[in-house]
């Protein structure tokens, strides 16, 4: 009896020994999102993984991979370091007899930034743009900024500089290229070279004369005087001839409403910030209002393309005006001195004029009669501003000092340039009968110099 309870009572605790061990079960990772969590780094930066584990009981085993790669072991964190752009596809393993289990993490490292210019250093001569347009590679994203400099002085913001300095030496150009957390820095070399050049405009590019004034509203500094002896091109052509050989400006005027010159520098002049480029001494009439425009040759053609030009804001562009003015002129003929014209604009007004020792454009007078010269019209239109003007008191001399940061597009929206190739001054003052209230034309203007401020230091 006595055996029988004693088994009883060693199969009992056995059965209650059993009962009580501890169960081992693989380790649980908690603490972080289910699923496979995802980092987006760039080249040089860290991220540590460190998940919890649950179930620590028993021997377990910890174990790190890379894209399948044992890194690291024994380890409860990993700190991985972005070295390559590329996607990776870290593992963290942990295991005991229990069984495994194991957590994924995806890490996206981009593109990093990069910079290359074509030369470490390039040469162009002062007064000469010279576009810098280095390689910039990096991940595709649509909030890069850039930053130009020399020191502490900001030069641009876009990824392509146009770079000119009146001055002679080496100057190095920093660019930045930031986006995100990225920052990338570069630079080059630009040594100006020396150069020499007229402060005045060299050439005549164009020249518009009009019809209303007498022939003295006209000046040609070449052959006998005679008004319009040549056709249009080669008047244009001698009297640019004639400008490139002074030493000093030679006076110019510039006929009634609409009547213009453009002239081209021998170099481009400098749009330097808040300072004045450009600076002309003009004889006007009392009330008179002129416009100025100018022109960056940026496709290097050597012509004023039509979308290349921009107007000069003053404060006469706010004075009542009409803004797209245009005046038709016909000749309609030439007898004892007296000239003979139909003039008609948008403005569904019109009329015919006669002016003693009047002058045509592209008429010849000889023996008091007009001839026409070859290639000019019998009609010709005028575009630009028009103010009213109604003259009084004398003709005076004034300076007009042009700052290129004041130009502004069709629209009237600011323009930024890097400088000028092309001037053209335009008389937009049409002069109106103080009694009558009818248009008479315009009084003469007269352009007696234009200096490239930057060149006289």
């Amino acid at each position: 009896m006595k055996k029988k309870i004693f088994y009883a009572t060693l199969l009992a605790a056995t059965f209650l020994f059993i009962a009580c061990k501890e169960e081992v079960l693989a380790p649980e990772i908690t603490g972080m999102d289910t699923g496979t969590a995802e980092y987006a780094l760039y080249i040089g930066e860290k991220v540590t993984l460190a998940p919890n584990i649950t179930n620590l009981h028993g021997s377990n085993h910890y174990l790190w991979l890379i894209d399948n790669k044992e890194v690291a072991t024994g380890n409860l964190d990993y700190t991985f370091t972005a070295t390559k752009p590329g996607t990776f596809i870290i593992t963290f393993r942990a295991e005991n007899k229990g069984g495994m289990n194991e957590k994924h993490f995806k890490v996206f490292v981009d593109e990093p930034i990069r910079i290359a210019f074509a030369q470490e250093k390039v040469e162009v001569p002062r007064c000469e743009v010279i576009e810098i347009s280095p390689v910039i590679t990096g991940p595709q994203r649509d909030d890069y900024q850039y930053e130009w400099a020399i020191g502490d002085s900001i030069l641009g913001n876009k990824p392509t500089l146009e770079f000119i300095s009146a001055k002679p030496g080496t100057y190095t150009l920093t660019l930045k290229a930031k986006a995100d957390r990225q920052t990338e820095t570069s630079s080059c070399a630009v040594e100006v070279k020396e150069a020499d050049y007229k402060v005045f405009p060299n050439k005549v590019f164009d020249y518009r004369p009009t019809a209303w004034g007498s022939g003295s509203f006209w000046y040609y500094p070449f052959g006998s005087g005679e008004a319009f002896i040549y056709s249009e091109n080669e008047m244009v052509s001698k009297i640019s001839e004639h400008l490139s050989e002074q030493a000093t400006f030679p006076a110019s005027r510039i006929g009634a409403w609409g009547g213009y010159w453009i002239w081209k520098f021998d170099h481009t002049v400098l749009n330097i910030k808040n300072k004045y480029d450009l600076q002309l001494t003009i004889d006007v009439a009392p009330g008179s209002v002129l416009d100025f425009f100018v022109a960056y040759d940026k496709n290097k053609n050597g012509i004023p393309d039509e979308d290349e030009w921009y107007e000069i804001k003053t404060t006469d562009i706010d004075l009542p005006h009409i803004k797209n003015y245009e005046l038709t002129l016909t000749y309609k003929g030439y007898d004892k001195r007296i000239l003979t014209f139909a003039w008609e604009d948008n403005q569904g007004n019109g009329g015919t004029e006669t002016k003693r020792d009047g002058v045509f454009p592209g008429y010849r007078v000889v023996n008091k009669v007009g001839t026409k010269v070859a290639e000019w019209a019998e009609t010709f239109t005028l575009k630009g501003r028009m103010f009213k003007v109604i003259p009084f008191g004398i003709t005076s001399t004034k300076q007009y000092t042009l700052n290129i940061n004041d130009a502004i597009t069709a629209e009237g929206e600011p323009i930024s340039l890097p400088g000028i190739d092309f001037l053209k001054v335009q008389n937009i003052s049409m002069t109106y009968n103080k009694e009558t209230l009818k248009p008479t034309g315009g009084s003469r203007q007269e352009v007696k110099s234009i200096v490239d401020l930057h060149l006289l230091n």
